[in-house]
């Protein structure tokens, strides 16, 4: 509806013979009553202080992660990382190996797998055992200036819940010793809905090998070492 016009531009006078009426009479003046004054103010008031009650409000999603401690002496594990992540809707969850015989490796291949219709990968932390990495996440692989070899899916994961991701170290590169709990990568999950999701490492290529291997050196190609994946029952919530 367009603007209303004011009452007093709408409002004509006629007389009998169709003519405009002359100035009118302004009517005598009789002061208020002092009860009328205090419930007109009252509206007044309540109409310009008041509040719907009656308004829809959409809370954030809010997303926490829930890892059991995994206490295997040798595995691929995950950890809920010690980094404040910095939305509430995001979680992060560092991705730990641990070997019991302390051997190196020489380059990492891992899959992970999540509900894509509730939480998507949001960041890859460039930080790796091998030195800094530069994530295409479309699928492709890069070299970063180190000339380590890099590559992850996340775009095609956050379709498909199955996030791929490999890191080789440069050509004559040093090989990294497995002493203590040594961190292979930081992953951030960020939820788009309410509901839960699990975080799952896959053993592969085979089962009990969960994408840790080392190069035996004189051309061969790369061995997987036996140190299984456990995911310990990793879960993302997501609330409201």
């Amino acid at each position: 509806m367009g603007e209303r016009e004011p009452v007093s531009d709408l409002w004509t006078c006629r007389g009998r013979d169709g003519g405009r009426c002359g100035r009118p009479r302004r009517p005598a003046w009789h002061p208020p009553r002092a009860a009328h004054l205090l419930a007109a103010a009252a509206l007044l008031i309540a109409a310009c202080s008041g509040r719907s009650t009656s308004e829809n409000v959409i809370k954030p999603v809010t997303a926490s992660v829930a890892i059991d401690t995994v206490t295997d002496t040798t595995a691929v594990f995950l950890k809920k990382s010690m980094t404040a992540p910095p939305f509430p809707d995001f979680v992060l969850i560092d991705v730990m190996v641990r070997d019991i015989q302390q051997r190196t490796f020489d380059d990492l291949s891992l899959e992970i797998r999540f509900d894509s219709t509730l939480a998507q990968v949001g960041s890859i932390d460039p930080a790796t055992p091998f030195g800094t990495c530069t994530f295409s996440v479309s699928g492709s692989c890069t070299a970063s200036k180190s000339q380590i070899l890099c590559c992850a899916n996340a775009n095609p994961a956050n379709v498909s819940g199955d996030l791929l991701i490999g890191v080789t170290k440069p050509i004559g590169g040093i090989s990294v010793p497995i002493s203590g709990d040594v961190k292979l990568l930081t992953l951030g999950f960020v939820a788009t809905t309410v509901g839960r999701s699990q975080i799952l490492l896959v053993d592969s290529p085979a089962a009990g090998e969960c994408g840790i291997l080392q190069d035996p050196g004189a051309g061969n190609n790369f061995v997987p070492l036996p140190i299984p994946c456990v995911s310990g029952n990793a879960t993302i919530t997501a609330t409201r």
